[in-house]
């Protein structure tokens, strides 16, 4: 190997990987938000599907969000009932995790 293959090859190869990058890249947020989006929508239309009550599947009487470890609300399906899930849904999961612990709930 010469000096310049050697000079060339270190080039290619990235000083830190994109993981452990502190700093966020405002593409990569943007396609995990609509990710979680897309998920908790896919939750939605399954809820939608497979109910048997007219309030679920014709109302939309239900809210579907994904919250973090802490009860933190990271994203909600774009149907349902927001109402529930800005009231609800993380102070639930945080109830939840109090009596139960993070690792039982």
């Amino acid at each position: 190997m010469t000096a310049e293959t050697n000079l060339s090859a270190a080039r290619a190869q990235p000083a830190m990987p994109a993981a452990l990058s502190t700093k966020a890249d405002p593409v990569t947020v943007e396609v995990i938000k609509r990710r979680l989006v897309a998920i908790a929508d896919h939750m939605d239309l399954n809820i939608t599907r497979t109910a048997f009550s007219l309030l679920v599947s014709e109302y939309k009487d239900y809210a579907v969000g994904i919250v973090d470890g802490e009860g933190a609300l990271l994203c909600q399906s774009t149907a349902g009932m927001p109402l529930f899930i800005a009231d609800v849904l993380g102070a639930a999961v945080r109830d939840g995790i109090k009596i139960y612990g993070a690792d039982g709930f």
